[in-house]
């Protein structure tokens, strides 16, 4: 669905989009928005570009009190 440069989002990203909206007086409701954002971030592509991120950081970390 999304191709092959799906990437995580930013934390804050929604707010930064309202800054955006409300700055540039886009013709755009908050509430598609975060309709938008919320199709996306429960969608399989990006769920699974999830768990891929935390397996690579999880086999780079070092356990701690070792």
């Amino acid at each position: 669905m999304f191709g092959h440069g799906l990437k995580l989002m930013k934390i804050d990203l929604l707010e930064d989009l309202y800054e955006d909206i409300n700055t540039q007086e886009l013709p755009l409701s908050k509430k598609g928005i975060r309709r938008c954002i919320r199709a996306i971030a429960r969608s399989r592509d990006y769920l699974e570009q999830g768990v891929l991120g935390l397996n690579g950081m999880i086999s780079t970390v070092s356990p701690v009190g070792r």
